[in-house]
């Protein structure tokens, strides 16, 4: 299990710099539709393998309904106040940081210096 879990970490963490790095050199070297297409592209891959991997029995005792299993889970979110204030804060960060970055982040550099510079 530590064997899967640093392997899984290494190519986590290597995406997060590869990828970013790698969509901005498509951009700019051809457009943005061209890193959609790779990106979309990517996930076709991923369907792929995971597509081999052995479905699971269904889990003993599970509800057929999503009604309950949603009121169930909404009741236990409530119920675990640092669950609910972490994503508090996380709503806060996203809406003040997030959202204006990948808005009006493009707009302004494509305004000033364009797309390649952003990417």
């Amino acid at each position: 299990m530590q064997r899967a879990n640093s392997a899984l970490s290494l190519s986590r963490n290597a995406v997060r710099i590869a990828g970013p790095a790698l969509a901005g050199l498509i951009a700019a070297a051809a457009n943005g539709a061209w890193a959609v297409a790779a990106d979309a592209l990517s996930f076709l891959i991923a369907a792929a393998f995971l597509s081999r991997l052995p479905r699971s029995a269904r889990v003993s005792g599970a509800r057929g309904s999503l009604r309950p299993d949603l009121r169930t889970g909404w009741r236990e979110f409530r119920s675990t106040r640092w669950v609910w204030t972490m994503a508090l804060s996380y709503f806060v960060i996203n809406l003040a940081n997030v959202g204006p970055w990948q808005v009006l982040g493009p707009a302004l550099t494509a305004g000033r210096s364009g797309g390649a510079a952003w990417g």
